[in-house]
């Protein structure tokens, strides 16, 4: 995984390199992550690992990065859309594999990340 902590590189330096990967990877990236991630730039690396561990489990899904904004609160938090044709329960399974794998890296954070079927 590649390197984003903020004391190795700075922090605009890691988002550029994980958008970078990302549209080489051709993640749809939404305008507003960008934002996000400057505002919360602790997160950088756990998008990063969430986007790895999430190729592993399905390949070749479409993946889409989102600011979601919860319409009571006005609190934003990201969401790493999955869009794959598998049945439903194995998706749920890898999902499940992927957002555990993914609690660590959360742990202390200033966001939150989902990882969600579409």
């Amino acid at each position: 995984m590649d390197s984003y902590n903020s004391m190795e590189v700075g922090w605009n330096v890691g988002l550029k390199l994980l958008l970078e990967k990302c549209i080489a990877e051709g993640i749809d990236v939404e305008k507003d992550v960008e934002r996000y991630l400057s505002v919360h730039p602790d997160m950088i690396e756990v998008v990063d690992f969430a986007i790895t561990e999430s190729r592993k489990q399905f390949p070749d899904a479409r993946l889409r990065l989102a600011v979601y904004r919860d319409p009571e609160s006005g609190e934003e938090s990201l969401t790493l859309y999955v869009k794959d044709s598998d049945e439903l329960t194995l998706v749920e399974e890898k999902l499940l594999k992927i957002t555990l794998a993914c609690a660590d890296y959360l742990y202390n954070k200033s966001g939150w990340l989902s990882i969600m079927w579409e």
